[in-house]
């Protein structure tokens, strides 16, 4: 069973709505920063019973009203796959490190194809995948945080994953 590490110190996650000037009761159940998932604690319970291929931390999460909501945690995945077939797909690199570290190199993708074996991922519930910088969650997650009614991601299959596609509406998006 994984354990918080005793070097770790509980994060602090700002109103990433504040912008917006949205107004909510609650922070969403689910929310994302870097390579970090921040999630209320139904969502961590059903990591925790399903992987241990995660390391987390108690968070807070601070509202617009500086209230502060305690039970939160942050996610880390711990397992890196890479599933994207980069022969076969068709992308541009961004920027290039110094060192041409394919992990540390920012891709632009036109289009993504899976490498042969990653239906051999689909029991990861949760990894990172390194081109294209994401954390990529299983059908059985998606398929809780659905039946679940959590807030807060919209999900695109990999394929369909374009930096533009983000933020926008588009008929790739999965809604939870």
């Amino acid at each position: 069973m994984n354990e918080i590490s005793a070097n770790l110190k509980i994060h602090f996650f700002e109103d990433p709505y504040n912008k917006g000037n949205k107004k909510f009761d609650m922070p969403p159940d689910l929310m994302t920063d870097n390579e970090v998932i921040f999630c209320s604690e139904i969502f961590f319970e059903f990591l925790k019973e399903n992987t241990n291929d995660i390391k987390f931390q108690e968070a807070v999460f601070i509202d617009n009203n500086n209230k502060y909501h305690e039970e939160y945690w942050v996610i880390f995945p711990t397992k890196t796959i890479e599933v994207i077939d980069m022969d076969h797909s068709l992308f541009t690199i961004e920027h290039r490190s110094m060192n041409n570290n394919p992990y540390r190199n920012t891709y632009n993708f036109e289009k993504i194809v899976l490498n042969r074996n990653s239906n051999n991922h689909i029991s990861n519930i949760i990894f990172y995948e390194p081109f294209i910088k994401e954390i990529v969650l299983n059908r059985k997650a998606i398929e809780f945080i659905t039946e679940n009614k959590l807030k807060g991601f919209s999900f695109l299959e990999i394929q369909d994953y374009r930096d533009d596609r983000i933020f926008v509406e588009n008929s790739h998006i999965l809604k939870s």
